[in-house]
């Protein structure tokens, strides 16, 4: 497909800033894709992408252009974005089901990533940090400093997608707790003013615990989850660990258990082993979740052993 009209691509009823990438833009960019689209550079609402215009009349398979957007996503450091000039119902919502972000120009636009920021000073103001939100945050302090990078470094080290973290990068700077910039080349960093425990001791009010819902089981066949709860704690403190076993999951994972008919008798109510399932993945480190969420968890706890050790575990942190 040829457009012959670059520059009135329209999105939300603008037309978009389309500018052709470089040779030495596109340095890395593999033979086929060089060969077989056209790469513009384009903005919208101060967020930049990637529009690709196919210069060959066939179309590929959704799962074909989610593998070449996200190699190319990979090389070029922007969302890639396709441009096509007519699609039926059913390849919309395949590529949609897919994760492939498009515009048929003036028709049909599925930019999740901008739309997102579009939007959303019409959304009600946020009281809390949301699940992905807080997990950037508590990865932040505890595992690796996030400090000066972009949203698409930052995905290759957590468990987010570009669009969720744009989110969670956008509710971050709702709550002052970092600012974002753009560097020399319009690519956005996120910046942190405060150190670590200053950090810590201003978002009390706007974290919650990561604990959805607590399920337990006779035998869970995998040695793959990170432990949680008071045997965390005991391995962080001077705590004696409980007899039964207790894990973390994240509810995409708890999913995946279940296709794999990974529990012996999962219920609510009792068994050998408690499986709790998170808001987040948890960030775990040598099989045992992090602390900053261990003492999400057990802070409603009033008995004085935990509270005592939960307080000398966090301080110790900061140490």
């Amino acid at each position: 497909m040829i457009i012959e009209d670059m520059e009135q691509v329209i999105v939300a009823g603008k037309a978009l800033e389309l500018t052709a990438l470089s040779k030495s833009e596109l340095k890395g960019v593999f033979v086929d894709a060089a060969l077989g689209y056209h790469f513009y550079k384009a903005s919208f609402n101060g967020n930049h992408f990637c529009l690709l215009v196919s210069k060959r009349e066939k179309k590929m398979a959704p799962l074909e252009y989610k593998q070449l957007a996200d190699r190319l996503e990979n090389i070029l450091n922007l969302p890639i974005v396709f441009l096509f000039d007519k699609l039926m119902y059913i390849e919309r919502n395949r590529l949609i089901d897919r994760g492939v972000f498009f515009v048929i120009s003036e028709k049909y636009t599925y930019l999740p990533f901008l739309i997102i920021n579009a939007k959303q000073t019409d959304k009600m103001p946020l009281k809390t940090l949301t699940p992905a939100a807080q997990y950037l945050l508590l990865f932040h302090l505890q595992t690796d400093s996030l400090q000066g990078q972009t949203i698409n470094e930052i995905e290759k080290q957590v468990p987010y997608k570009y669009v969720t973290l744009t989110r969670a990068v956008a509710c971050l700077e709702q709550f002052k707790i970092c600012t974002s910039e753009k560097d020399i080349d319009r690519q956005k960093r996120i910046y942190f003013d405060d150190i670590p425990n200053v950090l810590w001791n201003k978002i009390q009010n706007i974290i919650n615990s990561p604990l959805k819902a607590i399920y337990y089981c006779d035998e869970i066949i995998t040695s793959q989850l990170p432990i949680c709860g008071i045997n965390a704690l005991a391995h962080y403190s001077n705590l004696n660990p409980e007899n039964s076993e207790m894990y973390a999951v994240d509810e995409g994972q708890l999913k995946e258990l279940l296709k794999e008919n990974a529990f012996k008798n999962l219920n609510r109510i009792e068994g050998n082993i408690k499986i709790e399932v998170w808001k987040y993945p948890p960030i775990s480190k040598d099989s045992f979740v992090d602390k900053l969420s261990l003492y999400l968890t057990l802070k409603e706890d009033k008995d004085p052993r935990i509270e005592k050790e939960l307080e000398l575990m966090i301080d110790k942190l900061w140490l």
